[in-house]
């Protein structure tokens, strides 16, 4: 016997409770975290349970074990959120390292030292990460001593996989965890983020991003989304031919400092209004054709296609922020655009659908944050 449960979660001119205000994000949590496009209508997030009793012995009601516990199980947890949104256009990023291992991701690969053959640790993180499988864990107690990775051929970040440029108010987005300790012991140094131009061993050339102890947070991954133009530029540094990353200390710190860094991307400067995610799952390759873009249809989904999540985050009649994540998210419903006449907003409707993971088969990719401080400004900004 089988009895299925659905449960809705409205956010906005859904059946159920209204909320003052809702935001749906792509990404949530990460460095290429997007805002994806402005909700014009409805936005819910809908939960279904597939619950299973089982009965025996030609009862009609629930049987308990002997223990007292109800043999119910639950074949099914999934979901779908629902957004009509105004889209106006791609998103766009260029992923430059994710710190997985040589097994997963080009160019991903880190080694002890910093670019210039100096001291510093490099292990591999498998336990805090902050995407994927791994992270980039660096230990050093000394001013300029880190670790880095080398690309296998330069990269022009100038422009972007799908040809569009890059421009310096574009961002380089990317995520640092440090325990409280080690944010003690960084002490009055920084963490810097360098792109290199010149051979590896060489330090003349290169674009630089220092990360201040008042920048950071301990204990939690800090997720970090600085324009080009705030690197500091070193020699005859350029976007262009950059031939690795580094992670070291700038300064002195007053012990060992443990550091992680994940997550590394170009991401391209967008408001709120300008993203139509059709790379999050409608098999959909998008063109820049200098004057228009062009959507070209594919049968096969790739995996790059799918979001790391999209969340919902809306608030309670007191206040208080609410996040509802679903992971590894697809676009599932058929292409709809609403063209209006009168010059109003073009929206298409989304449905997202979360998905299990390959190596989580038993971790539900549905989950809920209910704030007990804060603002919802807080947790989106």
């Amino acid at each position: 016997m089988q009895g299925t449960f659905k449960s809705s979660s409205p956010a906005v001119n859904g059946s159920g409770t209204v909320f003052s205000e809702c935001y749906l994000f792509a990404n949530w949590g990460l460095p290429e975290k997007k805002e994806l496009g402005i909700i014009k209508g409805k936005c819910k997030a809908d939960i279904e349970r597939v619950i299973t009793i089982h009965n025996s012995n030609g009862h009609y009601g629930i049987v308990l074990d002997e223990n007292g516990v109800p043999l119910v199980s639950t074949d099914k947890i999934g979901g779908k959120i629902s957004a009509d949104l105004v889209a106006l256009k791609a998103e766009n990023k260029k992923r430059l390292n994710w710190c997985e291992d040589s097994t997963n991701t080009v160019d991903s690969i880190w080694e002890d030292n910093d670019w210039g053959g100096n001291g510093g640790t490099y292990a591999e993180e498998s336990t805090l990460v902050n995407n994927g499988l791994l992270s980039a864990k660096m230990t050093t107690d000394t001013d300029t001593y880190g670790i880095h990775t080398v690309f296998s051929s330069a990269k022009d970040l100038t422009v972007f996989d799908n040809g569009e440029e890059s421009v310096s108010a574009d961002y380089v987005g990317f995520s640092i965890y440090i325990a409280a300790q080690d944010l003690t012991d960084l002490n009055a140094a920084a963490l810097r983020l360098y792109f290199h131009n010149d051979d590896e061993g060489t330090l003349t050339n290169g674009y630089y991003k220092d990360i201040a102890v008042g920048d950071l947070v301990a204990d939690s991954w800090n997720n970090f989304l600085i324009a080009k133009s705030s690197f500091t530029q070193v020699g005859s540094g350029a976007w262009t031919g950059v031939k690795g990353i580094s992670l070291v200390i700038a300064g002195s710190p007053s012990a060992e400092v443990i550091a992680y860094i994940d997550s590394i991307s170009l991401i391209q400067a967008e408001t709120q209004s300008e993203i139509l995610p059709v790379n999050g799952g409608y098999g959909i390759t998008c063109t820049d054709e200098s004057t228009y873009y062009k959507l070209i249809g594919r049968i096969n989904i790739e995996n790059d296609e799918y979001y790391e999540n999209v969340a919902i985050i809306t608030s309670t009649h007191d206040g208080l922020p609410i996040v509802i994540v679903f992971e590894n998210s697809l676009i599932v419903n058929d292409i709809e655009l609403s063209m209006p006449g009168n010059r109003e907003d073009v929206v298409t409707p989304m449905e997202f659908v979360p998905h299990y993971g390959d190596t989580k088969e038993d971790e539900v990719p549905i989950k809920f944050y209910f704030y007990t401080s804060g603002t919802v400004a807080e947790v989106i900004s």
